[in-house]
């Protein structure tokens, strides 16, 4: 299930497994508790979080709180000040500060961090990178891994057949763990993602939601 809104207060909710929340507006609500899901926002305030394992929380505005209470969870915030907290084994936390390195070998693992010359890495199926700074790596050898930067000279890999992930504008997202995928946007804030062969997801406006499953 893709759910999506660029209105401000905007409440994105999936009880299915796989599902993939966005927004681009402030003060948007995005939960799922179902495990494997994705929640994300890049606005101030914006409140994550998951009571399932395997969940992937991550905001890059000063003050946000991301918590969660299950194995493998990933905490990751780029502001000063951030609070990072996780009672289960396997956690991953960091912060806003350069030349972070970032590494999990479990599956679901979430590595992230927004400044310059982070390394981000995993080699466990599910593992998403992102990094919105130029030049940095993203690398994984497992299939299903997603790979996204938002910036010039950014690195996109995928092992599995016939994936192609490109993208040439800010905060744009692409991601796909089928053979045959294509996805591609060069507006900002483009939202692209399929988990079936041969989908094909395309949109030359900002804030665009596409999906297909």
């Amino acid at each position: 299930a893709f759910l999506a809104s660029n209105n401000p207060g905007a409440l994105l909710a999936s009880n299915n497994l796989g599902a993939l929340l966005a927004s681009n507006n402030p003060g948007a609500l995005l939960a799922s508790n179902n495990p494997g899901a994705l929640l994300d926002s890049n606005y101030q305030g914006s409140p994550l979080a998951s009571n399932n394992p395997g969940t992937l929380l991550a905001s890059n505005n000063p003050g946000t709180l991301l918590a969660s209470n299950n194995p493998g969870t990933l905490l990751a915030f780029n502001n000063p000040g951030a609070l990072l907290a996780s009672n289960n084994p396997g956690a991953l936390l960091a912060s806003n500060n350069p030349g972070a390195l970032l590494a999990s070998n479990n599956p679901g693992a979430l590595l992230a961090s927004n400044n310059p010359g982070a390394l981000l890495a995993s080699n466990n199926p599910g593992a998403l990178l992102a990094s919105n700074y130029q030049g940095s790596p993203l690398a994984s050898n497992n299939p299903g891994t997603l790979l996204a930067s938002n910036n010039l000279g950014a690195l996109l890999a995928s092992n599995n057949s016939g994936a192609l992930l490109a993208s040439n504008n800010p905060g744009t997202l692409l991601a796909s763990n089928n053979p045959g995928a294509l996805l591609a946007s060069n507006n900002l804030g483009a939202l692209l993602a399929s988990k079936n062969p041969g989908a094909l997801l395309a949109s030359n406006n900002p804030g665009a939601l596409l999906a297909f499953q």
